[in-house]
């Protein structure tokens, strides 16, 4: 088995799957710049691994992604938000486009970024006690990792709209009735159960699940990208009108424990 750990993720490959491990379980595995960096490097990576046919994402211990680090975003200046923005959206992009299937294991809280990370992947299997919720409006933000596009052919227009307006979190089975994850499974067999759907998705012919994933995409009436610019752009206007710092305030008056996006 091949694995190399980064400070920030863990990335193993074993019978042709590949498998990413956010790794900053004291913070809920929330995204920091280096994080950014080493998971944008490590899915470019996966992507033209010829080795690898199929991708799970998951996180250590509690959470999935618990959203973007603010204790550090607070303090990054608007020229590190164009850093890093854009390299957020390439790694929703590479998800997205890579030829091989990806499976998001969500073992616990996956918020804002994080569930954004998730919706991304073709696959979605989650723990009983994980969380999933957009929570960026909380922080006077708007999703900006693909949520505006994928929550809509995921659950509908209406239920995307209070997931996102709301910003509140839904169990897993919630997620699982409205068709957000594929599926729950118990806690201690989650990534064992990931495994055993990647290695059934590996021994598929490739070149038809190459196909099958392409067209699926290229189906949708707007294509990602244009929807991951409309994002970017929406979020730039948030972020020069101070709503981050504001909608921390307000969220530390309200006490909300869902505070990472």
């Amino acid at each position: 088995m091949g694995q190399r750990i980064r400070r920030t993720i863990e990335y193993s490959c074993e019978d042709r799957i590949g498998t990413i491990i956010l790794n900053r379980p004291r913070q809920l595995n929330a995204l920091n710049r280096q994080m950014f960096g080493e998971l944008h490097d490590a899915l470019k990576e996966v992507s033209k691994d010829e080795v690898v046919r199929v991708l799970v994402l998951t996180g250590s211990r509690k959470a999935f992604c618990f959203g973007i680090d603010l204790q550090e975003a607070v303090s990054w200046a608007p020229d590190v938000w164009d850093e890093l923005l854009p390299m957020y959206q390439d790694i929703i992009l590479t998800l997205v486009e890579m030829s091989k299937p990806t499976i998001a294991a969500i073992n616990g809280f996956a918020t804002g970024a994080g569930l954004d990370l998730a919706l991304a992947c073709d696959l979605r299997i989650a723990a009983p006690g994980a969380k999933l919720g957009e929570a960026f409006v909380k922080q006077g933000l708007v999703p900006d990792g693909g949520g505006s596009f994928f929550l809509p052919r995921l659950v509908g227009l209406a239920r995307a709209a209070e997931l996102i307006f709301t910003g509140e979190a839904i169990s897993a089975h919630e997620a699982e009735r409205i068709g957000l994850i594929n599926r729950v499974v118990p806690t201690k067999e989650l990534l064992q159960e990931a495994q055993i759907l990647a290695l059934q998705l590996a021994r598929q012919p490739r070149r038809a699940l190459v196909l099958a994933k392409r067209n699926l995409y290229r189906d949708l009436s707007l294509d990602v990208r244009s929807a991951l610019e409309l994002e970017a752009a929406a979020q730039k206007r948030c972020l020069e009108a101070g709503s981050l710092q504001k909608g921390l305030k307000s969220d530390r008056t309200t006490g909300s424990d869902v505070g990472k996006s």
